[in-house]
């Protein structure tokens, strides 16, 4: 899955967050990342609702600034604030779980 950074170029989220299992025998690339598309979709779930419907827009669904802010009736600060937040909190919720993961095995 890709995302935009704000500068509007395509960054693997995966990458930053795969590299805490980059030496753990026996897993392949294929089941870290359908664990980290999970804990990503479980992580999503857990955003505050203005955080989640802008960070799905604006990354999922490739809306603009403008559009969410027109959709939703936030202002464009709102929008940018709300997707700088939730993008930052999904980072800590993934790697909270991938934490978590990491103690069990």
């Amino acid at each position: 899955m890709r995302l935009r950074d704000q500068h509007g170029h395509s960054t693997e989220l995966s990458d930053s967050m795969l590299a805490a299992w980059d030496e753990e025998p026996g897993i392949s690339t294929h089941q870290k990342k359908e664990q980290l598309l999970q804990w990503m979709g479980d992580s999503l779930e857990e955003l505050g609702k203005e955080q989640k419907l802008c960070v799905t827009l604006f990354y999922l669904d490739k809306r603009s600034y403008q559009e969410i802010a027109s959709t939703t009736g936030f202002t464009l600060m709102q929008v940018k604030s709300h997707i700088q937040n939730g993008k930052r909190n999904l980072k800590l919720l993934i790697q909270k779980r991938a934490g978590g993961e990491n103690a069990k095995s």
